[in-house]
């Protein structure tokens, strides 16, 4: 959902000029504060701190959608950063867009309010270079005139900034495939952790002389090998799998029966 929205309870909890006071929409990195926390918004959807995998910080977002947004950008992207909930200030510069636009700019009482943009998400690009990349979440079901002319606002402000453009996208449903988004789900669950065997197990799999076997087979055969409990083993190939150590097609629902050859050694 689009945080712009005006939520009454957002305006009771927290004040703009306590919002400024706190440094929230600044800082980089682990020191970033978003403008709005999952305190501050009582959301039509489950709210949500999760874990970063890129940057050791927690972000708060909204929905399930913006949960999963963070989930695809973090594992495809090549992310630096993610700046959630990041106002676009001044609001002086919102006012006069929405005024070039002949749109009315969104308020809570007659007051104009500060919008936010749901993510700002560096990268480096194929250039390898750092880019930043504005992106809004809205279900396609969401696109009234509205909330259409909300989010030329929002664009406009990006494409404006002070300091150079940046590109500004909105993501539906559309852009996030259901099992790709059900295999990174999976996978992150197992990006932490240290293990012992891990180099050892990447010794093994390489020399793997059965690319027809299911990938169980190969784990069950490399625990035993390295005396591990196949449990362990399949923890440690899950890990290698979140870290893109080995890769496989991400559009095709994981399985423990799929042949040792789908899987390729990237690193």
């Amino acid at each position: 959902m689009h945080t712009f929205t005006i939520i009454h309870a957002i305006m009771r909890k927290t004040s703009t000029i306590r919002k400024h006071k706190e440094g929230r929409g600044k800082g980089e990195g682990a020191n970033y504060k978003p403008w709005l926390t999952v305190r501050d918004v009582p959301s039509r959807g489950r709210k949500h701190r999760i874990s970063g995998k890129t940057v050791d910080r927690h972000y708060s977002v909204l929905s399930d959608n913006e949960r999963n947004v963070v989930f695809v950008a973090e594992f495809g992207m090549n992310v630096v950063q993610i700046q959630e909930q990041m106002p676009l200030l001044p609001i002086s510069k919102t006012i006069s867009i929405a005024e070039s636009l002949n749109i009315p700019h969104p308020k809570f009482k007659k007051e104009n309010v500060v919008m936010t943009t749901d993510f700002l998400i560096t990268i480096i690009n194929e250039q390898n270079r750092k880019e930043k990349i504005a992106i809004s979440y809205k279900p396609s079901w969401e696109f009234s005139d509205r909330n259409i002319a909300k989010m030329q606002l929002e664009k406009s402000f990006w494409e404006q900034r002070r300091g150079g453009p940046i590109k500004w996208t909105v993501w539906s449903e559309e852009q996030i495939n259901s099992i790709l988004l059900h295999n990174i789900s999976l996978l992150r669950e197992y990006f932490d952790g240290e293990y012992l065997k891990k180099e050892p197990f990447i010794e093994a799999l390489n020399k793997n002389e059965s690319p027809k076997s299911s990938i169980a087979e190969v784990v069950r055969s490399i625990s035993k090998e390295l005396k591990i409990t196949s449990g362990v083993g399949k923890s440690i190939f899950m890990h290698l799998l979140s870290h893109k150590v080995y890769s496989f097609d991400y559009y095709k629902t994981f399985s423990w029966t799929m042949a040792f050859d789908q899987f390729q050694f990237s690193k």
